[in-house]
């Protein structure tokens, strides 16, 4: 929207140069310094974040969680873990850990207990959505194939 905006601020001021109207470039100049400054900011966050995803993957590179694959519970490594199988506990002990005590490295703050409740009220409701979209999933694959007679 910044680029647009400039570009027709640009347009506008070199119209009114043009027809011996009061052009006003410093508007055009502003306009282009907060897309330089907003481009600059979002390289050194997305460098930071990169940075801190690297750190945050080599601490827990050797992790073993408890998880529900097919209905079974397993302790698998990070490496095994795949899409679909339910990760016990592990989502929960990370965060407490890393934000409680490597918070100064990271750049984080403690989150108080309604944040926590709200956090895991919403993360819930997305597990019980997508178990409601995969049981409907196989509802419908149920009745598809009961009527292909398979």
């Amino acid at each position: 929207m910044l680029i647009g905006a400039g570009i027709i601020a640009l347009g506008v001021n070199i119209f009114r140069g043009m027809t011996g109207g009061e052009a006003d470039f410093l508007e055009c100049a502003g306009i282009f310094l907060a897309i330089s400054l907003s481009v600059i900011i979002s390289v050194v966050m997305e460098g930071r974040s990169a940075k801190a995803f690297e750190a945050l993957s080599k601490i827990s590179e050797n992790t073993i969680v408890k998880a529900v694959r097919d209905g079974k519970t397993l302790m698998l490594s990070q490496q095994e873990i795949v899409a679909g199988d339910i990760l016990v506990g592990a989502t929960f002990v990370l965060q407490v850990v890393f934000i409680q005590f490597a918070g100064a490295f990271f750049g984080t703050v403690p989150l108080g207990i309604v944040m926590w409740v709200k956090l895991f009220a919403t993360a819930f409701s997305v597990i019980v959505l997508s178990e409601l979209v995969k049981l409907a999933y196989r509802t419908m694959m149920k009745k598809a194939k009961s009527v292909h007679g398979e």
